[in-house]
C-alpha cells in the first residue's frame, strides 16, 4: 500500500508567502468602504482634524462592519455648555445612527461629573454633546470617555488635542472600562492621522486592559516603534484629561468648579 512521501519542507517559506498573500487580498477585496472612506478624508469631504486643538472637540472611535471585516473610523464629538435653566445638570446626548440614546452612558457621565466635580452648589448648567458625521454605530458606552473630555473642554475652555484619539468606557468613579473592536479602531484613526500627514504627535488612547491583547497591522507596530504615532494605555480618565487637555487634572477640576460656579449663578433667580 501507499505509506506516503516525506513531507519537503523546504517549501514552507513560500507556502507562508502564499497564505500570506491570500490574506492581505481578501481584505484589500473587502476592503472598498475604508478606501472610499480615507480618499473622503484625503479630499477634504470628511473633516476629520488630527492636528491642532480645538475647544470643546474630541476624536472619538467608531467601528462599521464590511462583510466579515470591521473598519474603525475616527467619530467627532462635541460640546457646548451654558448655564443651565432645569435647575440640574441637564445634559443632551443626541441620539446616533441607531437612533438609540444610551441611557446608561447618559447616566454615567452625569454621576462621574458628580463625582469629579465636588462643589459647594448644586450643579446646574445645560450641555450638548454630539457625535458628527456618524458613519455607524457606537457599541453601548464606548465613547463615554471620550465624551467626558469634551465635556470637560467644553466646561474649562481648555482646547483639546486633536491629534489624540480615545476609545473606552468609563463609569462613575472614572475607571476607563475595556471595549470592543481596539484593533481596528488604532488602525482606523492611524490611516486617518496617515492620510493627512503623521507628524509625531499622533495616538490612541485605550483601556489599559487592552494593552496586552493587541494584534495590530505592521505598519502601525512600525510607526509606533519609529515614534511616528503612539499608543497610551490608561485607567483612569483623569490620564485621558491630562494627555488630551494637556494640563494638570488637578488645574482642570478647579478650573471646571470655578466656571460652573459662574455658571449657577448666572441661571440662580
Amino acid at each position: 500500500g501507499d505509506h506516503g512521501q516525506p513531507v519537503d519542507l523546504s517549501h514552507s517559506a513560500a507556502l507562508g508567502q502564499h497564505v500570506t498573500k491570500a490574506i492581505h487580498d481578501g481584505k484589500r477585496r473587502a476592503d472598498l468602504p475604508g478606501r472610499r472612506y480615507r480618499d473622503r478624508i484625503a479630499s477634504g469631504m470628511l473633516h476629520v482634524q488630527t492636528q491642532g486643538r480645538r475647544v470643546g472637540q474630541v476624536n472619538g472611535l467608531a467601528v462599521v462592519s464590511a462583510g466579515a471585516l470591521a473598519y474603525g473610523f475616527p467619530l467627532r464629538i462635541t460640546a457646548s455648555v451654558g448655564p443651565g435653566s432645569e435647575g440640574a445638570i441637564h445634559l443632551q446626548r443626541e441620539a446616533m445612527m441607531s437612533g438609540q440614546i444610551h441611557t446608561k452612558g447618559f447616566l454615567t457621565v452625569q454621576g462621574l461629573l458628580r463625582n469629579f466635580l465636588v462643589a459647594p452648589h448644586p450643579l446646574t448648567f445645560d450641555a450638548s454633546i454630539t457625535h458628527e458625521q456618524s458613519y455607524g454605530g457606537v457599541d453601548g458606552d464606548s465613547a463615554s470617555g471620550a465624551e467626558f473630555v469634551c465635556l470637560m473642554s467644553a466646561i474649562t475652555g481648555w482646547a483639546a488635542h486633536q491629534g489624540l484619539a480615545m476609545t473606552g468606557a468609563v463609569d462613575q468613579h472614572g475607571h476607563v472600562l475595556p471595549v470592543g473592536a481596539v484593533d481596528e479602531k488604532i488602525e482606523g484613526f492611524f490611516d486617518a492621522c496617515a492620510a493627512q500627514g503623521l507628524d509625531g504627535h499622533q495616538g490612541v488612547l485605550i483601556p489599559g486592559v487592552a494593552a496586552g491583547a493587541l494584534q495590530l497591522r505592521s505598519d502601525v507596530v512600525q510607526a509606533c516603534r519609529e515614534g511616528r504615532f503612539a499608543i497610551y494605555a490608561i485607567d483612569e480618565i483623569a490620564q485621558a484629561l491630562e494627555l488630551i487637555l494637556g494640563q494638570d487634572v488637578d488645574a482642570i477640576r478647579s478650573k471646571a468648579t470655578a466656571q460652573l460656579a459662574d455658571m449657577w449663578q448666572a441661571s440662580s433667580p
